[in-house]
């Protein structure tokens, strides 16, 4: 998830630090901007790569206020809308081809059965995503990056259509995990820092029971260099992965902010 460390509106000019990348973010507004005047544009410039894109949805936000001060903080309305602008976003299509009707996502969704009765193809804007073939995050899993992805049964051998999904947050930092031969953290334990195509390669481990993922966000593979089913794995303990559809993982790779 997203967040601001520090929001400041300087006459027309509004600056967000990011928290998880340390970048400057500013919020441009024409200049005269009054309280009772609000823009037809927000531009959002990110001075690491300098691009720019249009803050549409920040004016629907704040269309019905009574007041909007440039002089003072505004959080509560600009916060949520930066945050999920910016965090990342999924669309999924009920067909193949990014046709018929739609269903726009930017966090976790349990069960979209609700909006959609079936998806064959989805588009991921921003982001990293797993998605699941069936509702609760339950079933098998796949890894979603950035990219168009027409037909993704077919792409991604899938049996069955998209249920749920939840989204990986970015995340900057150092990577640890350490990882057994048995449950319950029994048997030999090997920390891990980097990516590995195979345990039993690199540490003459026939097995891989449980796990506890102290930093950042993983990826675990069935099989050697990254093949067969996958899980992903946030920061937390992982006593048996017998209760997780008894999976037996030989390889590991980080989700790094490159994929984002």
């Amino acid at each position: 998830m997203l967040c601001c460390r520090s929001h400041f509106f300087l006459g027309g000019l509004a600056i967000l630090e990011h928290c998880i990348c340390p970048i400057s973010w500013e919020l441009r507004f024409p200049s005269n901007l009054s309280a009772s005047t609000l823009p037809k544009c927000f531009h959002l410039w990110c001075r690491h790569d300098f691009t720019f894109c249009n803050f549409l949805s920040v004016r629907r936000q704040l269309d019905g206020r009574k007041q909007l001060n440039p002089r003072k903080p505004q959080q509560d309305l600009i916060f949520p809308t930066f945050i999920q602008l910016l965090s990342a976003q999924i669309v999924f299509y009920e067909d193949r081809n990014f046709q018929g009707r739609s269903y726009d996502c930017s966090s976790d969704c349990a069960d979209f059965s609700s909006y959609l009765s079936r998806c064959h193809s989805c588009r991921v804007e921003r982001g990293c995503f797993m998605v699941y073939d069936r509702t609760n995050y339950m079933g098998n899993q796949y890894f979603m990056r950035r990219g168009e992805y027409a037909d993704y049964m077919s792409m991604m051998g899938m049996s069955d259509c998209i249920r749920s999904c939840r989204m990986i947050p970015m995340y900057r930092g150092s990577y640890r995990m350490r990882i057994y031969e048995r449950e319950n953290f029994g048997g030999q334990m090997y920390e891990m820092m980097d990516d590995c195509d195979n345990i039993m390669d690199r540490y003459r481990m026939s097995n891989c029971m449980s796990c506890h993922v102290m930093d950042g966000h993983w990826l675990m593979y069935e099989q050697p260099h990254y093949r067969g089913r996958m899980m992903y794995m946030r920061p937390g303990e992982y006593r048996s992965f017998m209760n997780m559809g008894n999976m037996r993982f030989m390889s590991m790779r980080r989700i790094m902010d490159s994929y984002y």
